[in-house]
């Protein structure tokens, strides 16, 4: 595998609420981001992070803006489902309880 497809951030598809959402996971320098976060109790800070890293259009590219107020617009129920798919899909068989709560 070379240098250029390792570093590349492919989205994959996850339905949520019948809606399918692109979604990539974390880099490593992400995950330590996600983890400060999740570890000082920023629960909106963390989902906030985590939607706007990571919900993107089918090329990649964030949906939203890391200082985007409409994310906290979207319904919790979403917020929590995209959540842990991108926890899926960014550490396989771990689910953050962090973001549970």
């Amino acid at each position: 595998m070379s240098r250029k497809a390792l570093l590349k951030r492919q989205p994959r598809p996850v339905e949520i609420n019948g809606e399918t959402v692109m979604v990539r996971p974390l880099t490593l320098r992400e995950a330590g981001k996600f983890d400060e976060l999740a570890k000082s109790g920023a629960g909106k800070d963390l989902l906030a992070f985590m939607v706007a890293t990571c919900v993107t259009d089918a090329d990649g590219e964030p949906l939203f803006a890391a200082d985007d107020p409409e994310i906290e617009d979207i319904p919790t129920d979403v917020i929590q489902q995209l959540s842990e798919a991108v926890q899926k899909i960014s550490r396989p068989g771990k689910v953050d309880t962090a973001v549970k709560n």
